[in-house]
């Protein structure tokens, strides 16, 4: 059973979120997905920056595009 409710987002890293970790930017301008959702779907490369694979720690800089596409989790 597939599904087409997939979870997509893009946002331009803003300049209060420059120079923080991909994780806690993410979660700052996600703050409808728990940072552990967050942080396993940056490991999977769900959510890049600019394009690329990254890690959580990794420092995201001002204009970076972070783009989303996920599944949603199984209830």
């Amino acid at each position: 059973m597939s599904s087409d409710n997939r979870i997509t987002a893009s946002f331009v890293v803003p300049p209060e979120l420059s120079d923080r970790r991909l994780d806690q930017a993410a979660a700052d301008l996600m703050p409808e997905h728990s940072r552990s959702r967050l942080q396993n779907w940056i490991k999977s490369g769900a959510l890049t920056v600019n394009g690329e694979k990254r890690r959580p720690r990794d420092k995201v800089m001002l204009d970076d595009r972070l783009e989303l596409d996920a599944e949603p989790e199984a209830k």
